[in-house]
């Protein structure tokens, strides 16, 4: 006879709200203790592994603490998710373009600050090359920075368990993501429609 599952407890259901809420907002366990330490609960990123596991149960107090530091509402974390898999399946959904909203203001950025650190690099070429410790071309910085990103702080507590087959479409849809920034697909209603969401019933008609 199949083993039936063991149901969820209270605590496991407000944890799990609790780390999707956190990764939503692109927060390691670490960074969210110490966010949660600023609005003065004193917590390190082993207590907040716990309080996602559900192994530590959390006072009402807490609770709002926590809402605070994630920006959400309490009732977002404690209320218990919908049991049929299609309407979780459309909360997930709109989660994922939830972050991938916030991933993009913050890519458009970051890629004209490297736009314009090469388009400095060309110009100024002649300058910076008898410079001790500059890049003196375009080629010489990518490498660098290519380098560098081997060395970029990423813990095991920051890195998504994808199974190997789930990774080169992963690994395709983030590269095409970042191409409508760098120009090389459809602009304009393209970009918008990737990370559109419809927010009149809560979730997204559209969802990526």
């Amino acid at each position: 006879m199949q083993q039936q599952p063991m149901p969820q407890t209270t605590d496991d259901l407000f944890g799990a709200a609790v780390a999707r809420a956190r990764r939503a907002q692109g927060l390691s366990q670490r960074a969210f203790a110490e966010a949660l330490e600023r609005e003065g609960m004193s917590v390190d990123a082993s207590a907040v592994s716990r309080i996602e596991k559900g192994t530590r149960s959390v006072r009402l107090v807490e609770a709002v603490v926590i809402a605070k530091a994630l920006g959400v509402s309490l009732g977002h974390l404690t209320l218990a998710p919908p049991k049929d898999p299609p309407t979780q399946l459309r909360s997930y959904r709109l989660e994922a373009n939830l972050s991938l909203r916030k991933l993009a203001n913050e890519l458009w950025p970051t890629l004209l600050n490297i736009w314009q650190v090469l388009e400095h690099i060309e110009n100024y070429q002649e300058v910076l090359q008898d410079i001790e410790g500059e890049p003196s071309d375009i080629l010489e910085y990518l490498a660098g920075a290519t380098q560098r990103l081997d060395q970029w702080p990423v813990s095991w507590e920051e890195v998504v368990a994808f199974r190997d087959d789930q990774i080169p479409g992963v690994e395709a849809f983030m590269a095409k993501f970042v191409r409508l920034y760098l120009g090389r697909e459809a602009q304009g209603n393209e970009a918008e429609r990737l990370v559109e969401a419809d927010y009149t019933d809560g979730f997204n008609q559209n969802p990526v």
